[in-house]
């Protein structure tokens, strides 16, 4: 017999142990995955924000940067919408208007409201946004949004998931749960958002040196998870984090 034919003669298969057992086991613990109880028949609606200098050419919403840069105008951009949201009574609703926005270029509403544009003038803004913005007047834009479904259903859990290995998944679900865990403390002005996720607390931990603090955050985001055999539902995945950041103030003084 030749080594092909033996080899092909061996049954491999019969040597194969079957699938160890004995070390699954279920213990109580704690967790960072905390999910969403939705009201039925929730829904949501998603907004297009643009916010521009329109004599300079220069749009608030768009373009790179560092970190440091990227936040800087995320702040900008808050403090202008929720100038708009007031100054406007509710975006023009009449209704209980409550919003969420990612402090760019995504906001979602509990309520349908109609597009608008209006210019916020130097004047009305705070005397943060009017220095940095150099006394410029900024043009506010709000409309459907146009890349994905204006209205949301927050129920709608297929949407969220990959339909096929080719297709990409709607990620408009995830979105709005993730913007939605940041928007009380944005509100209060004690957290600030600094990239997709990442929030951190106003309040510095400890100085490490002249130009380094340390400040505690979170890092999180959204997933669809399915406990045992329940149906899969929302869950924000979240991890507690301390990080260091240059401490606010000129550079000129802090190297001195």
């Amino acid at each position: 017999m030749d080594l092909a034919s033996y080899v092909a003669s061996l049954k491999v298969s019969a040597n194969i142990p079957p699938p160890a057992t004995q070390f699954l086991s279920t213990q109580n613990g704690y967790a960072n995955i905390y999910g969403f109880i939705v009201k039925p028949d929730a829904v949501v609606y998603r907004y297009d924000v643009e916010l521009s200098d329109k004599v300079k050419d220069k749009s608030l919403t768009k373009g790179g940067g560092d970190d440091g840069k990227r936040g800087l105008l995320r702040d900008i951009c808050f403090e202008l919408v929720k100038d708009v949201f007031d100054s406007t009574q509710n975006l023009n609703c009449n209704g209980t208007v409550l919003f969420v926005y990612d402090n760019r270029k995504i906001l979602f509403t509990n309520l349908r409201v109609p597009a608008l544009t209006c210019e916020i003038k130097p004047e009305r803004m705070t005397p943060f946004c009017r220095k940095f913005l150099r006394n410029a007047t900024i043009t506010f834009e709000l409309q459907p949004c146009k890349g994905s479904s204006h209205e949301l259903n927050l129920n709608d859990i297929p949407s969220a998931l990959c339909p096929a290995p080719h297709k990409q998944a709607d990620h408009s679900l995830r979105t709005f749960f993730e913007m939605l865990t940041s928007q009380s403390f944005i509100n209060a002005r004690t957290h600030r958002l600094v990239g997709n996720g990442r929030l951190f607390e106003e309040k510095e931990v400890k100085r490490l040196n002249d130009a380094i603090v340390a400040h505690n955050g979170v890092a999180k985001g959204v997933r669809i998870i399915a406990n045992g055999g329940d149906k899969p539902v929302p869950a924000i995945v979240a991890e507690v984090k301390t990080c260091a950041f240059f401490a606010k103030g000129n550079l000129g003084d802090i190297v001195r």
